[in-house]
């Protein structure tokens, strides 16, 4: 069974962002989005103008800087690969 992580939550949020489960990639670092390849990080950057997100406390910290919750939304399931 895949176990999602718990929420990244902030004190004012504004943005909700969420998946579904992490991937195969991301469960092994244990980090949303851990999977290098992922596009999640740069686009995020890019929208919120951020450049150094070198380590997983730097992007938990632009989350809850930038009042962003972000959540896989389902706390277990079955699957294959990393495929939704």
């Amino acid at each position: 069974m895949i176990e999602g992580f718990n929420p990244i939550l902030c004190e004012n949020p504004k943005y909700l962002i969420l998946g579904s489960a992490p991937s195969v990639i991301s469960l092994k670092e244990n980090e949303y989005y851990g999977n290098k390849n992922n596009s999640f990080w740069i686009i995020l950057c890019n929208i919120f103008d951020e450049s150094n997100l070198d380590s997983y406390q730097k992007k938990i910290k632009f989350i809850k800087k930038n009042n962003i919750i972000l959540w896989d939304v389902v706390k277990t399931c079955k699957r294959k690969g990393s495929l939704d």
